[in-house]
């Protein structure tokens, strides 16, 4: 009944600086209409406080149910993807017993995978086949 995308644009501070989406299969052809309603959040920062004020601008007949959920997850990868892009910042954090954050924080990160071996060869450990 749905196939829906959005495309989210963000600046190094986080704020949304172009938003786009396209609803290709819809169960009205009315509801393709709410995807200018998404202009609201242009120029808002993601932050703590995101999702609230997504659902704030767009709940109800502001836009479509679904693209509003959609835009709730996509804060939080915005704000791992941009964070990521201060590469030399980001690799150099370490918990108390000097351990990168990175490791294990998702699956490139694993202590037994190729990006581990490359980055922090100290942490590698291979996996057990």
């Amino acid at each position: 009944m749905h196939d829906l995308w959005i495309r989210m644009s963000v600046d190094s501070g986080y704020v949304v600086r172009k938003i786009e989406a396209s609803s290709d299969v819809t169960p009205f052809g009315v509801c393709k209409g709410a995807e200018s309603t998404l202009s609201v959040l242009l120029g808002e920062r993601i932050a703590r406080g995101w999702s609230s004020l997504v659902k704030e601008r767009l709940r109800g007949t502001a836009s479509c149910t679904h693209l509003m959920e959609m835009l709730i997850p996509m804060g939080t990868t915005a704000l791992q993807g941009v964070r990521a892009l201060n590469l030399g910042k980001y690799h150099a954090e370490v918990d108390r017993d000097g351990l990168p954050l990175k490791i294990d924080s998702c699956y490139a990160f694993g202590r037994g995978r190729e990006v581990v071996m490359k980055m922090y060869p100290q942490h590698y450990r291979p996996s057990n086949p």
